[in-house]
């Protein structure tokens, strides 16, 4: 396969072990790919936790918090905030329902509320409360996008984020300011929160172990480790 211009890569499930660890093998094969490719770190992980990754694999450029951020390394190029008072509504209504809460604004996380509108609420907890907080608030449809994962049935987190605050628009918008067009861009990927970064690559891949709608989502399923397939592009 051609090295693509763009390679935009998740990290939790895709390029990291589930304890989170990067093999010392795929790092090294990520720096021999990226002779004439931009690598793109694409995660739900906000910045300090994506940073020191990206600096071990050469990444140039994050995308952070699910598409609600993106970053050339300590810049912040965009940043997608929701609305304030809905998030100041939601965060006291999940601390009563005994939820652990964070509130996100740009490189900060906080264990309470700010002035300055956050990027992310994370919210943590029983999956019935964490439904119910969706339910609570369905009217904020629109102006808050409710993302559960790994999945809505089974949740162990509630992201709320804006509604434009995808990988996908956030990979199509740093793709456009880099001069990178869509059939340029390959994608990698095992989430939920990737479908629409894989549909918007020119070519999307996902990697062992993936769930159904993310299969289906994908130009190609690996049915070998990330590193095999990383080695044939390098």
């Amino acid at each position: 396969m051609k090295a693509p211009r763009l390679l935009a890569l998740d990290l939790d499930g895709t390029l990291l072990a589930p304890e989170g660890s990067l093999n010392r093998r795929t790092a090294s094969l990520l720096r021999l790919v990226r002779g004439g490719t931009r690598l793109v770190l694409a995660t739900s992980r906000d910045f300090a936790l994506t940073r020191p990754v990206a600096t071990v694999v050469g990444a140039e450029h994050c995308i952070c918090l699910t598409g609600a951020q993106a970053f050339r390394a300590e810049r912040c190029l965009f940043r997608h905030p929701l609305p304030a008072a809905p998030s100041h509504a939601v965060f006291r209504y999940a601390a009563r329902l005994g939820l652990s809460a964070a509130w996100y604004v740009r490189k900060e996380v906080f264990q309470s509320p700010r002035e300055d509108a956050p990027d992310q609420l994370l919210l943590r907890g029983d999956p019935a409360l964490l439904h119910r907080v969706a339910e609570r608030f369905g009217a904020l449809q629109g102006q808050v996008r409710f993302l559960f994962l790994p999945d809505w049935t089974h949740p162990q987190v509630l992201h709320l984020l804006h509604p434009r605050a995808t990988k996908g628009r956030a990979l199509e918008r740093l793709a456009g300011s880099l001069g990178v067009a869509r059939e340029e861009i390959l994608a990698v990927g095992d989430g939920l929160a990737d479908i629409d970064m894989l549909e918007l690559a020119g070519h999307g891949v996902a990697v062992e172990g993936s769930p159904p709608p993310v299969r289906e989502a994908a130009d190609q399923v690996l049915e070998e480790p990330l590193e095999e397939f990383l080695e044939r592009l390098s």
